[in-house]
């Protein structure tokens, strides 16, 4: 019961940094605002989103379609970096905060095309593995689903498996929004439209 006070003592302390104001709307964005999209910005120079809210999560799977303009085209202005992943959507695990146990979604723009990736911590050691390329402009669904002691990554009609070492049916935790970096900051502004499914 200790564990779980500091753990929520420690989300009070991560998320009250956060911003809760809202993206201004687009006309363009209407179509998609619409159709239960939420629009997700990154303001230059910042890698935390707007909106960021704080979500719990206690299910066995997160489901949800993703739609990127090309504000994801971006060059990084250290050479190393180039490979470094950008955060998607996800979700914590194991009642810990996400660099302890958590399962997300990640992105990349690399080689002249949008590449999301599997991105995760298990006892705090990071592992991620590609999983495909997608279009601008496309719609993709996107799940995380847990089986045991594996997540399954799903994009469209193609999936992996990642390691889970927590325990349960369900991840207990919070969800995590999209974030730039790695060691960058976004460059420029970036738009990222979600739309969650419920099964």
């Amino acid at each position: 019961m200790r564990g779980y006070f500091i753990f929520l003592a420690s989300l009070f302390t991560f998320y009250s940094c956060s911003s809760y104001q809202h993206t201004l709307m687009d006309t363009k964005d209407q179509p998609l605002i619409a159709a239960g999209f939420i629009k997700y910005s990154i303001p230059a120079g910042k890698q935390k989103p707007i909106p960021n809210p704080f979500v719990f999560f206690d299910k066995s799977k997160l489901k949800f379609i993703v739609h990127f303009d090309s504000s994801a085209i971006y060059q990084n202005q250290v050479k190393r970096d180039r490979r470094d992943i950008n955060k998607l959507m996800g979700f914590s695990d194991h009642f810990s905060l996400h660099h302890r146990y958590s399962a997300r979604f990640g992105w990349r723009w690399l080689n002249d095309s949008l590449q999301l990736t599997a991105y995760c911590y298990n006892k705090g050691i990071r592992s991620f593995k590609e999983i495909c390329n997608i279009p601008l402009y496309s719609f993709d669904t996107c799940e995380i689903k847990i089986s045991g002691n594996q997540y399954i990554f799903s994009v469209n009609d193609q999936s992996i498996s990642m390691p889970r070492t927590a325990g349960g049916k369900n991840a207990v935790g919070y969800k995590l929004f999209p974030f730039f970096g790695g060691n960058e900051s976004a460059p420029h502004d970036i738009h990222i439209y979600i739309k969650e499914l419920k099964d």
